[in-house]
C-alpha cells in the first residue's frame, strides 16, 4: 500500500472534488420537519429519482486556513430508479434492496453549508468485479452501502471504504491510497485509484461493518463486525461480534479477542459501534434480542474487549450509532438509536424500529440528556406489516460546524438523510398546544409535532367545541371511545418530549361526556399507541378519572370542564405528585413503578378507555 504525506494528498484531491461541485448546478432539497431537524432525502431516493443505499459522509480538513465551511462529502452507491405500484407499495420487495447488485457505482455529492443542500451527485467508483476471490456473478451488498473513513497519522493519509460481497457474504475492504488527482469531470474513477481489495474474514459475516473507527491518535483502524457461528434458537443466538484492527493503514489485519457473545438467542451479539473515550479506553454497543443494548470495553484501543454486559439503552433487536462530538466549548459522545421495547419475541420488527432517538453525554457517558425523536417511520401507521423494516440503522458524522448529517432507514422507502444540532437534545423545556400541529393525521411524520397515534381509533384533530365564539381556529385533540370495543383499538396518544429524571409535565384536557375512564403512564421508552402496555413497565401510572378523589370524596374530575393535570417527578426519589387544578386537596402521591431501564422519562402516554374527552396542550419543563 503506498502512502503519501497527509498535506500533499489533501491538496492533490481538494481542488478536484472542488471543482466537480463546483461545476454542478446546486439543488436545495431540504425540509424541515422536527424543529432544528432538517431532512435532505426522503424515501430513498437522490435528487436524480435514483434509488440510493444508506450513506455515509466524510467530514474533509479545511482547504485553507480562512476555510469557514470545509466540504462535507456523501458516498453511496446506486442503482437504475425504482418504485413499487400504487396497489403494492410499499410492501412490495425492493429489487435493488434485496438482490445483489453486479453493476454497481459509487456516487459522491458535496455540501458547503454544513449538510444543508447538496450540489447534484457525480460518478465517483465503478466498483470492480474481477479480484480472484470475488464471483463476478455475484454482485455488492446493495442493501448499506460503502462505509468510510479518512484515517491521518504520521504525515500519512488513507481513505477506506468498507463494503460487502455478496460471495459468501465475503468482506470486501477497499483503500483509497494514491497521489493522483481526481478528475474534473463526471467520467467514472474506476479501480485505477484503489489498487487493491482485501479480503479481511474467510468466514461468513452476516453484515458489513459499521464505519470504520480511527483511534489512538491515527495509529489504528477498527473494523468491528459480526458473523454467523451458531444457530438462532441457540442460548447466544446467531452471531458473534468481532473486530479486526491494522496498525499499517490495512495493509496487514488482526483480530480481537474474545469473540463477544450474548444472551436471548435470536440474531445474537450483533452490528456494534465503537467511540474511543478521551482516556483513551474504546467504548462498543451491541445490538442484541435482549431489551436493552449491551456494552463490552477495550483497555488496548481493541485487540482485547470484556465480555458485554447489558445497558440502560432500552432497544429491542436494533443497533446504535456512535458520535464523537468536538465542535461545541467541550466534547461530548452522541448516540443514535431506537429507544424501543417490544412484548413480541424474536424478528418483532414491527414494534421496536419505529422511531430513531438521539441523545448526548458531556461526561463520557456517565449522564445523558435528551432522548428526543429525531426520525419516525414515514409508514409507521402501516401497523400490521411485519419483517425488517422500520427507523433503524442510523450512521451519521459530525460536522465542521458543529450540526450532524445523519442517514437511517431500513426497507423499501425508509432511507433517509437529515441534519441536526446536537444542542437541540440539552433543552429541558417543551410546551405543545394542538394549534402549533400542521396537520394531525396517523403518522405525524411530516408535521413538525411531537405526537403519534398511528394504530389506533377515534383519535383525531378537531376545532375546539367548547370555545364560546364561532369564528375561531383553535384546535383540540378529540378521543372518543364510544365505538371502539378493541382495547388495542383504544384511542391513544404517545408523546415524546425532553428526557427528564426531576421533571414537570402538565397537561390540559376536556371531558366531555359524563363517564369516561382516561390513563395516563409516563414512560422512559417508545411504545407504539396500538401496543399493549402494562403498568408496570412505566415509569409512573394512574387513571385520571378513579384515580384521585377529593377531600369530600368526590371525584378530582368533573365533566364538562376544562381541567389542568400536573404531574411533578423526581425518579431518583422514586415519587411522582399529581396535583388536579391546583388544589391541595386534589392530590395523588404515585410510587415509581419501574426502573427497568434507569433512564430520564421521556414520554407521555394518554389513552382513553371510555367515552369521549378533548386535549388542548402539554407543557414539560425541568424541576
Amino acid at each position: 500500500l503506498g502512502t503519501v504525506p497527509a498535506m500533499v494528498l489533501l491538496l492533490l484531491l481538494l481542488p478536484a472534488f472542488f471543482s466537480v461541485a463546483e461545476s454542478s448546478s446546486a439543488t436545495n432539497i431540504t425540509r424541515p420537519v422536527f424543529p432544528d431537524v432538517s431532512f435532505v432525502f426522503r424515501d430513498s431516493y437522490d435528487p436524480y429519482g435514483w434509488r440510493l443505499t444508506k450513506p455515509d459522509f466524510l467530514q474533509l480538513p479545511k482547504a485553507r486556513p480562512d476555510d469557514s465551511s470545509p466540504a462535507v462529502v456523501m458516498f453511496y452507491m446506486r442503482k437504475a430508479p425504482w418504485a413499487p405500484t400504487p396497489t403494492e407499495a410499499p410492501t412490495a420487495p425492493d429489487p435493488f434492496y434485496s438482490t445483489n447488485c453486479t453493476e454497481c457505482q459509487v456516487w459522491a455529492s458535496y455540501s458547503f453549508d454544513g449538510g444543508l443542500n447538496w450540489d447534484l451527485p457525480f460518478r465517483f467508483l465503478d466498483l470492480p468485479t474481477d479480484y480472484e476471490f470475488l464471483d463476478p456473478t455475484l454482485g455488492w451488498w446493495a442493501r448499506a452501502g460503502p462505509r468510510v473513513v479518512l484515517q491521518q497519522y504520521d504525515g500519512v493519509s488513507s481513505l477506506h471504504f468498507g463494503l460487502g460481497k455478496r460471495t459468501d457474504n465475503h468482506l470486501a475492504l477497499l483503500h483509497f491510497s494514491t497521489n493522483e488527482s481526481l478528475p474534473t469531470d463526471h467520467t467514472p474513477i474506476g479501480r485505477a485509484l484503489f489498487p487493491q481489495a482485501q479480503l479481511i474474514m474467510p468466514t461468513k459475516v452476516a453484515s458489513i461493518p459499521h464505519t470504520p473507527v480511527v483511534v489512538n491518535q491515527g495509529k489504528r483502524l477498527l473494523f468491528p463486525i459480526h458473523y454467523v457461528a451458531r444457530s438462532k434458537s441457540s442460548f447466544y443466538g446467531l452471531a458473534n461480534v468481532t473486530v479486526f484492527y491494522s496498525d499499517d493503514f490495512g495493509v496487514n489485519w488482526s483480530q480481537s479477542s474474545p469473540q463477544l457473545v450474548t444472551p436471548g438467542g435470536g440474531d445474537g451479539a450483533n452490528e456494534p459501534a465503537i467511540i474511543e473515550l478521551l482516556n483513551g479506553t474504546l467504548w462498543m454497543l451491541v445490538r442484541t434480542n435482549e431489551p436493552v443494548l449491551y456494552e463490552s470495553y477495550s483497555f488496548d484501543y481493541g485487540a482485547t474487549w470484556s465480555m458485554p454486559s447489558p445497558t440502560r439503552f432500552a432497544s429491542f433487536s436494533s443497533p446504535a450509532h456512535l458520535i464523537r462530538l468536538r465542535a461545541g466549548d467541550k466534547p461530548g459522545i452522541l448516540v443514535l438509536w431506537t429507544n424501543g421495547f417490544t412484548y413480541k419475541g424474536v424478528d418483532a420488527y414491527d414494534e421496536a424500529r419505529q422511531v430513531i432517538h438521539g441523545a448526548v453525554s458531556y461526561d463520557e457517558g456517565s449522564t445523558w440528556q435528551g432522548f428526543r425523536e429525531l426520525y419516525r417511520d414515514p409508514h409507521m401507521d402501516e401497523y400490521y406489516l411485519h419483517g425488517d423494516h422500520g427507523a433503524a440503522y442510523p450512521d451519521g458524522k459530525e460536522m465542521a460546524n458543529g450540526n450532524v448529517v445523519v442517514s437511517t432507514g431500513q426497507g423499501a422507502l425508509r432511507q433517509t438523510v437529515f441534519v441536526f444540532n446536537p444542542s437541540w437534545l440539552t433543552e429541558t423545556e417543551q410546551y405543545t398546544t394542538i394549534d402549533s400541529i400542521a396537520v394531525f393525521n396517523d403518522t405525524l411524520n411530516y408535521d413538525g409535532n411531537y405526537f403519534t397515534s398511528y394504530g389506533v381509533d377515534g383519535v383525531e384533530r378537531i376545532l375546539d367545541p367548547t370555545h364560546s365564539s364561532c369564528n375561531h381556529n383553535l384546535s383540540v385533540i378529540r378521543f372518543d371511545a364510544r365505538r371502539v370495543d378493541n382495547s388495542l383499538r383504544y384511542p391513544t396518544v404517545v408523546y415524546n418530549f425532553p428526557g427528564l429524571k426531576r421533571g414537570r409535565l402538565a397537561f390540559t384536557f376536556y371531558p366531555a361526556s359524563k363517564v369516561f375512564s382516561a390513563s395516563v403512564k409516563i414512560m422512559d421508552f417508545f411504545s407504539p399507541p396500538n401496543a399493549f402496555v402494562v403498568d408496570e413497565l412505566a415509569s409512573f401510572a394512574f387513571d385520571v378519572f378513579s384515580g384521585c378523589k377529593s377531600s369530600e370524596e368526590e371525584p378530582c374530575v368533573s365533566a364538562q370542564e376544562w381541567h389542568i393535570v400536573e404531574l411533578d417527578w423526581d425518579v431518583d426519589v422514586g415519587r411522582c405528585n399529581v396535583t388536579f387544578d391546583g388544589l391541595a386537596d386534589r392530590r395523588l402521591v404515585l410510587p415509581i413503578l419501574s426502573r427497568s431501564f434507569e433512564m430520564q422519562p421521556s414520554y407521555f402516554r394518554l389513552q382513553v378507555s371510555a367515552g369521549f374527552m378533548y386535549l388542548r396542550a402539554v407543557d414539560v419543563s425541568m424541576l
